[in-house]
């Protein structure tokens, strides 16, 4: 069976490239693949987050563009991954500001579900917002290494220029 202890961190001998990304770098390479997808899907997002400057869980967040949707329908407004709960999204009434918003949670088991997964979640979110796809009580994950989350999130590595760049019209702030 394989432990944390068996993993080695990155270092310059493994993987020059790998052992350089920090593992924010390696979460907005995460997001810009679930972007990706629900570009596919024809979502579209208009901002992608990461939060450099707060200390705690690695958290990043996707801002989708609004929706013209019938009054009172809700409708995701935005995604929310952080490492202890996973994905999240904030749904919001189109047309009434007085209600505020509710939050529905992936339920996966999996500390990194694919890009795909989650695009298939918004789509689910958007045709109904009780779908069987989501829950309003977040998934208990069990504490992951840092090592192996890294290991999960770099197949997604971001390779592009970070510095007020653009991915397909999308804003990244990070």
């Amino acid at each position: 069976m394989l432990t944390c202890a068996d993993i080695p961190a990155p270092s310059a001998q493994c993987s020059p490239e790998l052992a350089r990304l920090d593992d924010r770098a390696l979460l907005r390479g995460y997001l810009l693949a679930v972007v990706g997808r629900l570009d596919e899907r024809g979502i579209p997002v208009r901002a992608v987050r990461t939060d450099d400057s707060v200390p705690g869980p690695l958290a990043g967040a996707i801002i989708l563009d609004e929706v013209c949707a019938p009054p009172h329908v809700w409708t995701p407004t935005g995604l929310r991954w952080s490492v202890d709960v996973g994905w999240s999204a904030l749904l919001a009434r189109v047309g009434d500001e007085t209600l505020g918003s509710v939050v529905r949670y992936l339920p996966s088991m999996l500390s990194v579900p694919s890009p795909r997964s989650v695009a298939h979640f918004v789509v689910a979110l958007r045709a109904d917002p009780d779908t069987g796809w989501a829950s309003a009580t977040p998934c208990r994950h069990k504490i992951i290494d840092r090592r192996v989350l890294n290991m999960q999130l770099a197949p997604f590595v971001d390779r592009e220029p970070t510095s007020g760049a653009t991915h397909s019209g999308v804003d990244r702030c990070s």
